[in-house]
């Protein structure tokens, strides 16, 4: 069997959750003897040459510079990419000299949404994985308090017309009740058969590094307004003043990397983009995670990965984080509401053995989603 694997983004170009989510899709399928190979982008112009090793088909794009891209612009550019022909004609040549029997696509966007009624014209098998509500929206980031501009009627004409260009799908799978609900209440995939099946993990070894003494609480992620990082930051400053021994370490870059620096107070150290391997490093140091998304997040891969390491996580209820959190273990609190942020971290300076607790029970609920198991399943009950 031949599998073609499609994301709109993949290393060394990768930056979300989703680009993660195919990275080990491959690994997983490689593992089982499957032919693979890769379908995503790549911003216009790059010459870059990286070591390799998967078999990858990039095509030229400029979805990588999207957030860049004035909003104006921005609206022209996605009724574009959504009927890209150029962008269907270069995969079709790809499919046709590859012959795969099976399609799984993760996100489209800057691919063309066309594609699902090609590979039907192929009669090859589609998988399609959903990520989060960019078909419902164009920019996909359903925010706190702002859940009327998914209601507006451009949005209704956006969503119903994506509806239409996905009908085609074999079948979809939603790492999260919340998504499946979502999509559902929008009329998409009706004759497709669902799934739902939380995204994969891969399990590390359990290593005895000592915990620092201060309390160092993590954020990861990207530095952008969703996500709730200056608000974070707020936070710490202010309880800095009551804990001198707690610190806030953020990892990551993003469009307000420079507002956030301007902000920090003592509390908060800012350390960039950091390699995968000292990351791990500092989820198994730091006291808990902290995930302050003001925005409807499917199932973020952040907190997998905390919880195979046994990080007690800290996490905004909402959308999918709050269905997650309830089954892995963790702490919940109100999104944007700083008093209720406050209240839950002093409970966990107060609590450390209770949430330490809830870090070994994550861990260990967190083996139900490794990556063999959920191959395992994929081959089974999908292809």
């Amino acid at each position: 069997m031949k599998v073609c694997l499609i994301n709109n983004l993949y290393k060394p170009w990768n930056r979300g959750g989703a680009d993660q989510i195919t990275s080990l899709f491959y690994q997983g399928l490689v593992r089982e003897g499957i032919d693979v190979f890769i379908v995503a982008t790549k911003p216009h112009f790059s010459f870059r040459k990286d070591k390799i090793k998967e078999k990858i088909y990039y095509l030229s794009s400029c979805y990588y510079y999207l957030g860049k891209i004035p909003k104006a612009l921005r609206l022209f550019w996605h009724l574009i990419d959504m009927f890209d022909i150029f962008k269907c004609l270069q995969v079709f040549f790809i499919l046709k000299r590859e012959k795969p029997q099976v399609v799984i696509t993760h996100n489209l966007k800057g691919l063309s949404f066309l594609l699902p009624f090609l590979f039907k014209i192929l009669k090859i098998k589609h998988i399609h994985i959903v990520h989060d509500l960019q078909l419902v929206h164009p920019s996909g980031l359903m925010l706190w308090g702002k859940e009327k501009y998914f209601n507006s009627f451009s949005s209704k004409i956006y969503a119903r017309i994506c509806a239409f260009l996905f009908l085609p799908v074999s079948i979809v799978i939603f790492p999260s009740l919340w998504i499946r609900d979502e999509y559902k209440k929008h009329n998409f995939f009706r004759k497709s058969r669902q799934l739902i099946l939380p995204n994969p993990v891969v399990l590390p070894p359990r290593l005895n590094i000592k915990k620092q003494q201060n309390y160092n609480f993590l954020y990861v992620g990207e530095i952008v307004e969703h996500k709730g990082v200056l608000f974070l930051i707020k936070v710490f400053n202010n309880l800095a003043h009551e804990y001198k021994d707690i610190k806030l370490l953020i990892i990551g870059d993003g469009t307000q990397l420079n507002e956030a620096k301007k902000m920090a107070g003592k509390a908060v150290k800012l350390l960039g983009r950091r390699p995968h391997d000292e990351v791990v490093k500092l989820m198994q140091e730091s006291f808990a995670l902290i995930v302050p998304s003001l925005c409807y997040e499917n199932s973020p891969t952040v907190i997998y990965e905390a919880c195979s390491l046994s990080l007690p996580v800290i996490a905004s209820r909402i959308g999918g984080i709050e269905e997650l959190v309830h089954y892995l273990g963790g702490v919940l609190f109100e999104p944007a509401c700083s008093d209720n942020l406050k209240k839950k971290i002093k409970w966990s300076l107060g609590n450390e053995f209770e949430l330490r607790k809830m870090g070994e029970i994550s861990r260990e609920r967190i083996k139900r989603y490794s990556l063999d198991r959920y191959i395992k399943k994929i081959k089974k009950d999908v292809l």
